[in-house]
């Protein structure tokens, strides 16, 4: 990472809350990003501005979400508490989490379920890895035991093409191209010192589209708006393969997509019929439309051919020349 490092201050905060406060349309503030939120000893102050007017959301490894900052949070009014959870076992968790303890993660969770039940949602995502992916219902199974009932599944991508190792993550390209991104779209990212930011992939920050400490949030909307009609021109978007890139195109049955995630690449019975069955159906039906294209498409030429035939017969007939034998 090249862009500048830091932590956001009060001062900052108070700059963009004001911007995102006075914009009509935003609903949610999601403290996330490249960085642990809760090294921020501010954040509760931050959730108490935020809280009573958007649904305020903190994405955490759970690492520092001690009893105390639990309680602290849930006082604030923090919305939704997002886990993320890699691993079932002390080795595996600790491999996927950058050395952290997977007891320790537990011991915060429980915690924090404790504190916010009622008041305050707590959820999971886990990213689908080489690693990981023969190892979802036992992870599954863990956080349930935790109290988070809510497990979401999101496979691992390329982090805007800085993360390159097939050993890590060895999710496929998507189809689509770099000018669509729903992610870009339908969110904008605020680094901690107002800069808003292509995405928090963007860790050089070359997709910088202004700052909340010094531009207007209207004129940063509408630089964005500009981008997306002219097509992503940021290098970062050339390499990614994130699914939620495409996250407003719906599954075969509707169901969310980490449903999706989950039931392909676990191996939990109970749900691959299910699946298989949508698969078919969709198949069947994709066949379908294939076969009335063609029959369609057949149609056109048979039609195309006709008139060929009749206007070579009139212009024959108009200059007088002899019939084609049949």
């Amino acid at each position: 990472m090249t862009r500048p490092l830091g932590m956001m201050s009060w001062e900052t905060f108070c700059q963009v809350a004001e911007q995102i406060l006075g914009q009509p349309g935003i609903e949610a503030v999601d403290f996330s990003g490249m960085g642990e939120p809760l090294l921020n000893p501010l954040l509760p102050r931050f959730l108490a501005r935020l809280s009573p007017h958007v649904h305020a959301l903190l994405t955490t490894n759970g690492a520092l979400l001690t009893r105390e900052r639990a309680l602290a949070l849930v006082e604030a009014g923090l919305g939704t508490a997002i886990i993320s959870y890699n691993g079932h076992t002390p080795g595996l968790y600790a491999e996927m989490m950058g050395g952290l303890s997977i007891e320790r993660a537990d011991a915060n969770i429980r915690e924090l379920v404790r504190a916010a039940e009622g008041r305050t949602q707590v959820v999971a995502n886990v990213s689908v890895t080489p690693r990981t992916r023969s190892h979802l219902l036992e992870i599954r199974a863990r956080l349930r035991d935790l109290g988070v009932t809510q497990v979401g599944f999101s496979l691992c991508h390329s982090r805007g093409g800085h993360l390159n190792d097939p050993a890590a993550c060895d999710t496929g390209s998507l189809p689509v191209g770099q000018e669509r991104c729903d992610v870009f779209e339908d969110t904008l990212f605020v680094a901690w010192n107002g800069d808003v930011l292509a995405c928090c992939h963007d860790l050089q920050g070359l997709g910088r589209l202004g700052s909340l400490v010094e531009d207007r949030l209207g004129d940063i909307v509408e630089k964005r708006r500009a981008v997306l009609e002219r097509g992503l021109p940021f290098p970062m978007c050339k390499e990614c393969n994130d699914t939620y890139r495409i996250a407003r195109d719906p599954t075969p049955d509707r169901r969310p997509l980490s449903e999706w995630i989950y039931a392909l690449y676990s191996k939990d019975e109970t749900d691959e019929p299910g699946l298989m069955e949508v698969v078919r159906r969709q198949e069947a039906r994709i066949r379908e439309l294939e076969i009335l294209i063609e029959h369609i498409q057949q149609g056109k030429f048979m039609r195309f051919m006709r008139w060929v035939h009749r206007t070579r017969r009139r212009v024959g007939e108009a200059l007088g020349l002899p019939k084609a034998e049949s």
